[in-house]
């Protein structure tokens, strides 16, 4: 049996997006094959996500014996991008930094962080071209559960917002845990929302760079918060 074509990490990555795109564009259907309505969301929306993050769970323990493949040669450390302690040390500062100045500036360090991140995904793809499939489907994880956005009668109504509110759409899932968990007054949960997306691009971009193992199954994990935050979206715009 060829191990390299049934455990290619880049193919495995990239089929998760897809198919997290394929669960997003569907989300409507699931909502009416639910029985939601528009004032409660069925249970079934929310034991079906956790049902497959418990079988994640189960999975990941199984990482360490799949003959997985490599994103790069890892003799190659240029081709690793070097993105190591010291590049985590700088991000870090600057999320703090941000995070500091976003209280008062909320705007300007929203786009702050956009800059940020966007600087470091560049860097990431201009230095790293081996890089690039998994760093696509990072990123595809991210935006692709909003696929129904496309096929939604009001779309033309909703695009400018849509537009606007794409920095921060797939951290609503997380964002909303964290405001019950600990609830704060201080950030705006758009701007919390926004920083959680910044958070999470730049945490796969350190897994990606580490390695294909920890970074599917990150992948695994991010694609149901993002499928939630989408699934979040639509009960909103329902509602």
């Amino acid at each position: 049996m060829n191990t390299w074509v049934l455990w290619n990490s880049p193919r495995i990555a990239v089929s998760l997006s897809l198919l997290t795109g394929i669960a997003g564009w569907f989300i409507p259907a699931i909502y009416d094959w639910s029985g939601s309505d528009q004032s409660r969301p069925s249970p079934v929306l929310w034991q079906g996500p956790l049902a497959l993050a418990c079988l994640v769970v189960l999975t990941c323990f199984a990482l360490p014996w799949l003959p997985l493949t490599s994103w790069t040669n890892p003799d190659n450390q240029h081709a690793r991008g070097r993105f190591g302690l010291g590049n985590m040390l700088v991000v870090t500062s600057g999320v703090a930094l941000l995070l500091g100045i976003g209280a008062r500036l909320p705007t300007a360090s929203m786009i702050l962080a956009l800059v940020f991140t966007t600087g470091l995904v560049g860097r990431s793809w201009w230095v790293a071209p081996q890089l690039r499939v998994p760093i696509a489907a990072l990123l595809g994880i991210l935006y692709l559960p909003f696929a129904w956005i496309l096929g939604y009668g009001e779309l033309s109504n909703m695009m400018p917002e849509v537009l606007l509110l794409s920095l921060y759409l797939p951290g609503l899932f997380p964002a909303a845990v964290a405001n019950y968990i600990v609830p704060n007054d201080i950030y705006p949960r758009h701007l919390l929302a926004a920083f959680l997306v910044c958070a999470e691009i730049l945490f796969g971009l350190w897994l990606i760079h580490g390695g294909s193992r920890r970074t599917l199954a990150y992948f695994a994990f991010l694609s149901i918060a993002c499928w939630l935050s989408a699934l979040v979206l639509y009960a909103l715009v329902r509602a």
